[in-house]
């Protein structure tokens, strides 16, 4: 690989995986084949396509084989960072049929070399079902994380908007000022640029991943704010091969991507390398801004009002979910007591009740992937369960778990006892990180639940943990009129009652892929975020739509 490397133009190549990585991980839809096809025809040499499908054909495979993938991609930019040979640009570098070749080669060992860095022997059974799970709790983890493709921009973009435009600065209201000190940008500036660029982070082939800094600052009202920002967000192949290899990679992993994921050229191209840590940008980038600006014991304070801020935000999804409306009982209640204990939402259907807690939370990199899964089950119980530190207060499952406990313990009083007649529950640990999603994650945090949660009298069924992303939820907030969230959380508690498989993959499995529309409310705030950086960006200047193209970066 090395040797390989060394007679690759590292610049260009950089690009060339860039390139390739928003085409098949940047939000397209579900025509994967066509992305793969595509890649195949731009970056393989001649004839590699026929071959492939000769391959396909002798072995009788079932479907394509992916040949580029996003965990494949990012691992030949660290490579060819520290690697790759520094000669100056050269624009033409993927149009000569033996840098293809080369390109090919090192794009299929990197494939080899992200296998064995994700799975190696993790997924070796052992004989002891429990033992081999959770041994494979981080592979699998990783594996989602680094294979799988951005969602929807509308929902980053209008998730981002509502978070720190709306939600953030009531629960922390200094937060613009720290940002705004920390950066030299408010946050409303951060996020139309960012907005901005979105376009150019899309797999739909409408434009490319790079973009010119010089252009970018020439053609935008920002002309001053727009060099700023890039500045912000950008690193140098040098600054990343440092990054990536002087820190042990294990500890921090793709950190600096996720913090600077443009990459500036040596000459004006400026390359966005990931479209899904381009995306963080706009949903969780203002918070990590001010983050690293207090540090120490406010950072906690930050975290903590953020966790609040995605509470309201979750909460506020819910109520659009279940208005209430005049002369109807209201099915959704927020922050219900029960006791000295509280639930921040409640979904009551008479005999059936969905309890909801909520967790913003983020898993330390370092504990992913050890061979031993104890530090990782360790973190999983600090952040969502009963760690072993006892300062550390229960959390999510183990808060479900109390309260359904109280609630059986007497259902008479609970809650002015609106649980009497309720005959199954449905716990359910709505959550911040997306990845939770991944097979396995909900096995063992239903099994957390289960060794705290007290035996139900016999007229009483509470169903196993259930995991939701706030990316699940959004995309369940427009689609509920089609389908009830009890009906659909009663059809995956039947299909997965061991909670392996997770509720995305079961919706995707399922008749619920088909009756899935796109989230109206977020669409709507990241039209309102587009239409402003129109604006403000390009005032007087649109196009047949009313926007600039986002091409003219």
């Amino acid at each position: 690989m090395v040797q390989l490397l060394s007679t690759m133009n590292r610049n260009e190549t950089i690009v060339v995986c860039c390139f390739a990585n928003i085409a098949v991980a940047g939000h397209s839809g579900p025509d994967q084949k066509a992305q793969q096809q595509a890649m195949i025809r731009e970056l393989l040499p001649k004839g590699a396509a026929d071959r492939i499908d000769a391959f396909v054909r002798e072995k009788q495979l079932q479907g394509s084989p992916t040949v580029f993938f996003r965990g494949q991609l990012l691992e030949l930019i660290r490579w060819a960072a520290r690697y790759g040979d520094r000669s100056g640009a050269d624009p033409q570098f993927s149009g000569d049929a033996a840098n293809r070749e080369k390109f090919a080669k090192a794009a299929l060992i990197c494939s080899d070399l992200w296998g064995e860095r994700i799975y190696a022997k993790r997924l070796r059974a052992t004989g002891d079902p429990t033992q081999d799970r959770q041994r494979a709790l981080g592979a699998f983890r990783k594996g989602v994380e680094e294979s799988g493709q951005a969602i929807n921009p509308a929902q980053t973009l209008g998730r981002g908007w509502l978070l720190f435009m709306e939600h953030m600065p009531r629960r922390y209201p200094q937060f613009a000022a720290v940002f705004e000190k920390a950066t030299g940008l408010t946050v409303r500036q951060y996020l139309l640029l960012t907005a901005a660029l979105a376009g150019h982070a899309s797999a739909s082939g409408q434009l490319s991943p790079i973009i010119s800094e010089t252009r970018m600052a020439a053609a935008t009202a920002y002309k001053e704010l727009a060099p700023r920002y890039l500045k912000l967000e950008s690193q140098t192949a040098d600054e990343l091969a440092m990054s990536l290899w002087d820190a042990p990679f294990a500890t921090n992993a793709y950190r600096s991507l996720r913090e600077r994921p443009l990459i500036r050229g040596v000459d004006d191209r400026m390359v966005i390398s990931d479209p899904i840590f381009f995306s963080e940008r706009v949903s969780i980038g203002p918070l990590f801004h001010v983050v690293a600006a207090v540090r120490g014991k406010k950072s906690n304070e930050v975290f903590g009002a953020f966790g609040n801020a995605f509470e309201d935000y979750a909460g506020g999804i819910l109520d659009r979910m279940y208005p209430t409306r005049p002369g109807l009982v209201a099915r959704l209640a927020r922050n219900v007591k029960v006791g000295d204990l509280e639930i921040d939402a409640v979904m009551n259907d008479s005999k059936f009740v969905i309890l909801i807690e909520m967790k913003a939370a983020w898993l330390r990199e370092d504990v992913i992937l050890e061979d031993a899964p104890d530090r990782l089950i360790e973190r999983l119980r600090t952040l969502y369960g009963v760690s072993s530190d006892k300062e550390e207060r229960p959390k999510g499952v183990a808060q479900l778990a109390r309260l359904i406990n109280s609630i059986l313990a007497d259902r008479a009083s609970a809650a002015g006892g609106q649980f009497q007649k309720v005959e199954v529950f449905y716990p359910v640990l709505l959550v911040h990180d997306v990845n939770l999603s991944a097979p396995a994650s909900g096995h063992f945090l239903n099994e957390e639940f289960q060794k705290l949660l007290a035996k139900p009298p016999p007229s009483v069924r509470v169903a196993p943990l259930i995991i939701m992303t706030i990316s699940d939820l959004e995309h369940l907030e427009s689609s509920v009129g089609k389908f009830t969230l009890r009906k659909l959380l009663a059809d995956y508690d039947s299909s997965s009652g061991d909670r392996m498989q997770s509720l995305l993959n079961y919706i995707v499995g399922s008749e619920y892929r088909e009756l899935m529309i796109a989230n109206r409310s977020l669409t709507t705030a990241a039209e309102h975020l587009l239409n402003e950086a129109s604006k403000e960006l390009f005032p007087g200047h649109t196009d047949n739509h009313g926007t600039e193209p986002s091409a003219s970066l």
